[in-house]
């Protein structure tokens, strides 16, 4: 399987729920974090800034879509399946938010 694969397979929800959760969206939304951090010290970064949230708020909205779906798929404890659909939408409603 190629990356290309997994990652189709990860945004159609089709990797499991802790992956898709903590792979797709914890280690992301810590490395935007990290990365708004490092550029908030320099005010001359503002163009790349507004870049990079641009670029982080279209892929949050694609693994909220894959946390989701592969929440439905999900065949565990019902209580994980209806947290991660809850952290969907606390992300959607707070996504413009912290964005922007």
């Amino acid at each position: 399987m190629t990356l290309v694969d997994n990652i189709v397979d990860l945004l159609h929800g089709k990797k499991p729920l802790w992956f898709t959760f903590w792979i797709g969206f914890v280690v992301s939304d810590f490395i935007f974090a990290a990365t708004m951090a490092l550029l908030d010290t320099d005010n001359n970064n503002a163009v790349l800034a507004l870049c990079i949230k641009v670029v982080f708020a279209v892929y949050f909205i694609a693994i909220f879509r894959a946390i989701w779906k592969s929440s439905n798929a999900y065949q565990g404890l019902y209580v994980w399946k209806f947290l991660a659909k809850l952290q969907v939408v606390l992300g959607f409603v707070g996504l413009p938010i912290f964005m922007f």
